[in-house]
C-alpha cells in the first residue's frame, strides 16, 4: 500500500466517510469540514476499489457509510460550495464517481445470484428531458400543437405547459448512467418529415441514434456494468413506426453488436430468461445490454425478452402507492418484474401539482417505505428487478442500489 493509500485508510478508520470524484480529488469528513486532496491517476483504481469494498461496512458498529444518501448529499453540498467560491476549479460530481461502476464492486454473493434477483434503479420515459420542438412528428392529437409552438414562438405559455407535463427526467441518459441507473424505458417513433427515428413521449424528445451512442460510450468505458433497456414504439406513433423496425434494429446492432444479451442458448438449444443467468456470467461474457419488451406490443428485436411490469394507470399519488403496496403484499403470486412510481395525470392532478416534477417529488418521497416493504415481501424467493422513477435524483438512485447491500437483501 502506498503512503497515500495509507493516509486514506487512516482517514476512513477515524472518520468512517470518504468520497472521491472523477477528476481526481478526494474529500474526507472531519467535524463537518471537507478538504479536497489530489492523487495520481495511477492510484485512482486502487482507491476506487477501496471505497467500494467498504460499502459492505454499512452495518458495522460506529460506521455510517452512504446510508440513505445523506452522507453523499452533504459531501456534494460542501463541494458545490467550494466550487462556487473558486476553491475548486471545476464542479465535482460525487455520486458519479461512486456509482458509475457499482455493479463491478458488488459482493460475489450477489454476483452469483440470478440477474433477475438484483434490484435496479430505473427511469420512466428515460429520454424525456426536453421537448425537441424543431422536429414535430405528425399525429392527429399532437401535430397541431407541436407545429404551433414551432412557428409561434411568442406563445411560450403553451410550450411551458406541455414541457411541464411531458418531461419526466432532469438528467441526460449519460448522467443517469453515471449516477447508477441501470434500467431504461425508451419510446421510439418514425418521423415521416425527415425519415429519422426519434425518441418520444408523445412529443419528440431526442434522436434514437444519439441516445444509443450514449449507451455505447458508457459501456465501453464501464465494461462491468449491465444495462437493461425496455424499448417499444410510442403508442401514439406505433402505426407509422412498425414498418421501420428493421431500421431501429440496425441502429441497435451497430451500437451494441456482441454486447447484446443472447436470448437463445445455442449450446443447450433453448431460450433463456434473466432467471437463468448470473450477474457474474454477464460480466464475464461482456453481455452489457439486455433488451426487453412487454406483451402489449409486438417484439421488435430477436434478442428482446418479454418482461411485464405493472402500469396501474391511476390518477393520484395515493392510488398509485396503494397499488404498489398491494403488489408487494402479493409478490409471490405475481410475475411482475418492475414497479413504476409514476402517475397518469388527469385535469385535477395537473391543477393540483402544476408540473410532473412536483408530482414526482411527492410520490418519490415514499420510496424508502416501498423499499422497506419489499425487504419483507421478497423473502419468499420472488423478486422485483427494477423500480422506475420520474425525476430520479442521485439520492433516490443510491437508495435503490444500497438496498441490495443490506442484510435483508443478501439472499440465502
Amino acid at each position: 500500500m502506498t503512503a497515500f493509500l495509507s493516509i486514506i485508510e487512516n482517514a476512513y478508520n477515524n472518520y468512517g466517510k470518504l468520497y472521491i470524484d472523477s477528476s481526481g480529488n478526494l474529500a474526507v469528513e472531519q467535524v463537518s469540514k471537507w478538504w479536497p486532496v489530489s492523487y495520481s491517476s495511477s492510484e485512482k483504481e486502487a482507491i476506487n476499489k477501496f471505497m467500494h469494498d467498504h460499502i459492505n461496512d454499512l452495518n458495522n458498529e460506529g460506521i455510517e457509510y452512504f446510508q440513505t444518501g445523506k452522507s453523499l448529499s452533504k459531501a456534494q453540498e460542501y463541494l458545490d460550495y467550494y466550487t462556487s467560491k473558486g476553491v475548486l476549479s471545476e464542479k465535482i460530481d460525487v455520486y458519479s464517481n461512486v456509482y458509475s461502476n457499482w455493479m463491478k464492486y458488488l459482493p460475489d454473493e450477489l454476483k452469483q445470484q440470478a440477474f433477475s434477483h438484483l434490484l435496479l434503479p430505473g427511469t420512466h420515459d428515460s429520454a424525456s428531458v426536453k421537448i425537441d420542438w424543431a422536429h414535430p412528428i405528425e399525429h392527429e392529437n399532437t401535430s397541431w400543437l407541436a407545429n404551433l409552438s414551432k412557428t409561434l414562438n411568442y406563445m411560450p405559455g403553451i410550450n411551458n405547459l406541455v414541457e411541464n407535463w411531458t418531461a419526466t427526467q432532469s438528467e441526460s441518459i449519460t448522467d443517469q448512467l453515471k449516477h447508477g441507473v441501470r434500467a431504461f424505458d425508451l419510446r421510439v417513433a418514425y418521423n415521416k418529415a425527415d425519415g429519422q427515428i426519434y425518441l418520444t413521449h408523445t412529443f419528440t424528445v431526442d434522436k434514437l441514434d444519439k441516445v444509443l451512442e450514449e449507451f455505447k460510450t458508457f459501456i465501453d468505458q464501464h465494461p462491468d456494468e449491465v444495462v437493461k433497456i425496455h424499448i417499444k414504439p410510442d403508442w401514439e406513433h406505433r402505426k407509422d413506426t412498425y414498418p421501420h423496425i428493421p431500421d431501429i434494429n440496425k441502429l441497435i446492432n451497430q451500437n451494441f453488436g456482441s454486447k447484446l444479451f443472447d436470448l437463445y442458448d445455442y449450446g443447450k438449444r433453448q431460450f433463456k430468461s434473466l432467471d437463468d443467468v448470473t450477474i457474474k456470467e454477464l460480466q464475464a461474457k461482456h453481455k452489457n445490454i439486455i433488451l426487453t419488451y412487454d406483451k402489449s406490443y409486438e417484439k421488435m428485436h430477436g434478442n428482446q425478452i418479454q418482461e411485464d411490469g405493472k402500469w396501474h394507470n391511476v390518477n393520484s399519488v395515493e392510488e398509485q402507492l396503494k397499488a404498489i403496496h398491494n403488489d408487494l403484499d402479493h409478490l409471490n403470486e405475481e410475475t411482475t418484474k418492475s414497479e413504476s412510481l409514476s402517475v397518469t395525470p388527469d385535469a385535477s392532478t395537473v391543477f393540483h401539482y402544476r408540473s410532473l416534477e412536483s408530482m414526482a417529488r411527492d410520490i418519490n418521497s415514499h420510496l424508502y417505505e416501498i423499499l422497506d416493504h419489499y425487504k419483507h415481501a421478497h423473502k419468499d424467493g420472488h423478486y422485483l428487478n427494477e423500480i422506475d422513477l420520474d425525476y430520479a435524483t442521485p439520492e433516490l438512485i443510491e437508495s435503490i442500489i444500497q438496498a441490495n447491500l443490506s442484510k435483508d437483501f443478501l439472499h440465502d
